[in-house]
């Protein structure tokens, strides 16, 4: 696979975010906004449960959203 085309998780994150705020998903998720800031730079790493509640959120499975 092509590494120019794969997309990081702060990536995928942003795209499943579409036009919703960090705010909206962070209070639907119980993350701060910061913490979303992160994730989607790249800066912090989710956690197992954080992805499992991002996945549930954006109706994804985990496996599609993070790997």
């Amino acid at each position: 696979m092509d590494r120019e085309n794969v997309m990081s998780i702060g990536d995928r994150l942003r795209y499943a975010r579409g036009d919703r705020s960090q705010a909206e998903v962070a209070e639907a998720v119980g993350l701060t906004t910061m913490a979303i800031s992160k994730l989607e730079t790249d800066q912090m790493k989710p956690s197992y449960e954080t992805m499992q509640k991002l996945a549930i959120y954006f109706g994804l499975s985990v496996d599609r959203l993070f790997f």
